[in-house]
């Protein structure tokens, strides 16, 4: 595969996070619970929380309490 192929399925997966996390509503959804429905998709729990990362430091979304919500509506 690719690396503009594995960039686009990072971006897909990352895609896929965010809408379950937009959908979860207000009082999101705790990140293990998240991790469990998505652990196919993923190598590792250090490839997750890679990705988790990049969407909490894109403002994305925030954890709180091993929470994920998702801070801006606008999608």
């Amino acid at each position: 595969m690719s690396t503009e192929a594995e960039l686009m399925k990072a971006l897909e997966i990352a895609k896929i996070a965010l809408e379950t996390i937009t959908d979860a509503g207000p009082k999101g959804i705790p990140s293990g619970h998240l991790y469990a429905v998505m652990m196919p998709v993923f190598q590792s729990l250090e490839t997750y929380e890679s990705m988790i990362g990049l969407l909490i430091r894109s403002g994305l979304i925030e954890r709180n309490n091993h929470v994920l919500t998702r801070t801006c509506l606008d999608r």
